[in-house]
């Protein structure tokens, strides 16, 4: 089996060297050999993509929905030309695919996982997504975690793993969810439970509120009744819990924080995304 790691940031380095180590020849294409030397990884260098089964693609697959992500390189691969070159019995792994791509690539006769939808990656994960988001808070506020009033919205992994980390960090944390046994886990772990409708038409005051429901929930009226001394983090992916014309009524209150492990803590992130990898090279997961 010769993997290949095409493109990414320092995440997929991570990911490349851990199944290295971990006994798979793996090789790394559309990330600069300068750079890999930088990162200890300039051996695993390749100039091309030819012959290799599977290829993992970076998290996310693209970010303007045309090229691959690919921002340690100095090439530029679009999307439809690479799966139009790439062997059909390869498997392909990428990140945050997307159903376009998705069907692209069937289309070119290719099998293509989603490696983000992954249960074991996105539990995994959201350990440095709420360890980036406390990081955001505190390098956007003039006050400790400790004893701030703290709203975090959605429940999910992420909602959750963060919410709990707030807590242990001595803040006074509300969690507004719309199901009972959301409600129930954040009270019985010592905080506060609030049903989601009521928290968006509330003029409670929080210090800052964490986002992590991937819809427009905050309108416009919502926005409004924000304090004005509330940070807003948007952990959210599109199309985010707000529309920009929303966002723009808070100006530089509103932070956006997509991809915070590859930002944050992107050796682990790497490696979440490495074993999550292996697991489904390995086990067929």
């Amino acid at each position: 089996m010769r993997t290949l790691i095409f493109g990414g940031d320092e995440r997929m380095i991570s990911a490349a060297l851990y199944l290295k180590d971990n006994g798979t020849e793996t090789n790394i294409f559309a990330i600069d050999a300068d750079i890999l030397k930088k990162y200890g990884a300039e051996r695993l260098y390749t100039d091309s993509y030819d012959n290799y089964d599977p290829i993992v693609f970076p998290l996310p697959f693209s970010t303007d929905g045309e090229n691959i992500n690919c921002p340690f390189s100095n090439m530029t691969y679009k999307a439809l030309e690479v799966f139009k070159n790439i062997n059909k019995k390869a498997l392909i792994l990428a990140g945050m695919a997307g159903a376009f791509f998705k069907n692209v690539a069937s289309e070119f006769g290719l099998r293509l996982k989603d490696y983000y939808e992954s249960e074991q990656f996105q539990i995994s994960n959201a350990v440095p997504t709420a360890e980036g988001a406390v990081w955001t808070f505190m390098n956007n506020s003039r006050k400790t975690v400790f004893g701030s009033k703290m709203c975090v919205t959605g429940c999910g992994k992420v909602g959750k793993c963060l919410a709990d980390r707030l807590n242990k960090l001595g803040a006074d944390v509300t969690v507004a969810a719309r199901s009972d046994k959301d409600l129930a886990w954040a009270e019985s772990m010592g905080m506060k439970g609030g049903r989601i409708d009521n928290f968006l038409h509330s003029d409670e005051k929080y210090d800052c509120i964490f986002n992590t429901v991937p819809f427009n929930i905050f309108d416009k009226d919502t926005v409004q009744r924000i304090d004005a001394g509330t940070i807003y983090i948007e952990l959210a992916s599109k199309p985010y819990g707000m529309a920009k014309k929303c966002a723009d009524l808070l100006g530089n209150r509103y932070i956006s924080a997509p991809s915070l492990p590859g930002k944050t803590a992107p050796v682990t992130a790497g490696m979440i995304i490495g074993k999550t990898v292996a697991d489904i090279l390995w086990n067929g997961a």
